[in-house]
């Protein structure tokens, strides 16, 4: 299953890297650079710097192929959106 996560905090890059272990192929986004490069993503997680609240980064990524997003961000708002 394709996966995308919003969102490489805590939770975000926990759930990242436990669906990849179970052998799924995870998109992980995150809009703060240096958030991204500090990141710890395990094999099968492709980390990329994009806000998934702009309609070009969800264009640009082709987050329409994926089977799931998971909205892991720190606002809840952005969440919902």
């Amino acid at each position: 299953m394709r996966i995308a996560v919003g969102g490489a905090g805590k939770v975000g890059l926990y759930i990242a890297n436990d669906l990849a272990q179970a052998g799924h192929d995870v998109l992980l986004l995150e809009k703060d650079e240096h958030a991204l490069a500090r990141l710890q993503v395990g094999d099968g997680v492709r980390a990329v710097q994009a806000d998934c609240c702009e309609i070009r980064s969800m264009e640009r990524l082709e987050l329409n192929t994926y089977d799931v997003l998971v909205a892991a961000t720190g606002d809840d708002e952005d969440n919902l959106v």
